[in-house]
């Protein structure tokens, strides 16, 4: 047991290195194209099932952030990212509501329909999540 949790913790790590260090090359690069092509890989290693909610949520603020980002197809893999954030981690999801009504009301239509998409995952799963951390605090 005690070597299975190392090994976790060890890939929790391991993992979070790798995201952080696409997630340099995406702000380094100047193309759109190659940025997109780091932030997807990050996508996938942060949302592989055997990733936990806490190493995603390291790394989230710097998703979250790109709803102010100058270019739409940033901004579109953005809303996309929160979608399936939701979908596979939706202990995040509380995390995700200022960025999803951001991108509800940006100017490039793409973005409004993905994040109409993200919005209609998070909505269930953020009134789950609300519920929980009342029932918490009710049971204190």
């Amino acid at each position: 047991l005690g070597d299975a949790m190392l090994r976790s913790q060890q890939l929790q790590q391991e993992r979070h290195a790798k995201v952080v260090e696409l997630l340099q090359l995406a702000t380094s690069e100047r193309d759109t194209t190659q940025q997109l092509k780091h932030l997807l890989k990050s996508q996938e290693l942060l949302l592989k099932a055997d990733t936990l909610p806490e190493t995603v949520a390291t790394c989230l603020d710097f998703f979250l952030n790109l709803q102010a980002d100058p270019a739409a197809a940033i901004r579109r893999f953005a809303a996309y990212f929160l979608e399936h954030l939701l979908l596979f981690k939706p202990s995040l999801s509380l995390r995700c509501s200022v960025a999803i009504a951001s991108f509800l009301s940006d100017s490039d239509s793409l973005v409004k329909d993905l994040a109409l998409k993200a919005a209609s995952v998070h909505h269930g799963r953020a009134l789950y999540a609300i519920s929980k951390e009342k029932d918490a605090s009710e049971s204190q």
